[in-house]
């Protein structure tokens, strides 16, 4: 059995959109974990128009994001279990593919193409290419919405790092990655809500770039020269990307922006 996960706090805006891809997944034998943090707004009302008995409801107070996706571990009764955020959504095969490819290339975990969209649900552009050591060693190189892994990954090598609360993901990946090698599924699994640039803290932005220095200084301790290089290239994005914002330039020019300086950006079938 699979466990897909959604963690919530006050997520009524585009969470039917989510429940919706999971229920009408081509591959049925699941269990639906929703890891509500206390939400006041319409929440838990929508998750229970769903008369679906694969979901189950956790609500309760919580101590931040991966607290939440912790307990959602630990709550989960499945062998490979996925997270799909209250933003975003997956494409209707997203498990059956999975864990196809997770057999085929006999792997303990898998990840795949994800597309960026904007609130209104259009394309922006797609990331994700074929796994690389290197690459994941210097920037979150998967797209944590599209990863699947074994339970028995998380048992071996540890959950989420609480200690972070931005690039939470990142360490554990590459926690993995530096362990597993991961299967890659070459089509889209999921789709991921991309903010506008305006609405994105800067200090936030900052905040992850310093965690993802200290978790690669931490697990690949080897590459501290290459690590600084790389922090200084990603806060100097981040500086470039916010002056063009107060500089008004269009939103069009924003997003060429940031596909030209995302490395990530999934080079053979871009649209």
């Amino acid at each position: 059995m699979v466990s897909i996960i959604t963690i919530t706090l006050n997520s009524e805006k585009y969470l039917l959109e989510t429940i919706s891809s999971v229920l009408s997944q081509t591959y049925s034998h699941f269990e639906y974990l929703i890891v509500d943090g206390g939400s006041s707004d319409r929440t838990l009302e929508i998750v229970n128009s769903f008369k679906d008995s694969r979901i189950k409801i956790y609500s309760a107070k919580d101590n931040g994001i991966s607290d939440a996706m912790n307990r959602g571990i630990f709550l989960s009764r499945g062998e490979v279990i996925g997270f799909i955020h209250s933003d975003d959504y997956y494409a209707p095969d997203a498990i059956e593919k999975s864990l196809a490819e997770m057999k085929r290339q006999n792997s303990e975990w898998s990840y795949g193409l994800m597309d960026y969209i904007d609130s209104e649900g259009k394309f922006l552009y797609r990331a994700g290419n074929s796994f690389s050591l290197s690459k994941i060693k210097r920037f979150m190189s998967m797209n944590h919405p599209t990863v699947f892994c074994k339970k028995t990954l998380y048992e071996k090598y540890g959950v989420f790092n609480a200690n972070y609360k931005l690039a939470m993901d990142y360490d554990l990946c590459l926690r993995f990655a530096l362990k597993e090698k991961p299967a890659f599924v070459d089509s889209v699994v999921a789709s991921m809500r991309l903010g506008g640039a305006s609405s994105q803290s800067i200090s936030a932005e900052f905040k992850a770039t310093q965690e993802a220095k200290a978790i690669k200084n931490k697990l690949v301790s080897e590459a501290w020269l290459i690590n600084q290089i790389d922090w200084l290239w990603s806060s100097l994005k981040i500086y470039l990307r916010h002056f063009l914002l107060k500089c008004s330039f269009g939103a069009n020019f924003i997003l060429k922006f940031r596909k030209f300086v995302n490395p990530n950006v999934h080079r053979q079938n871009s649209k």
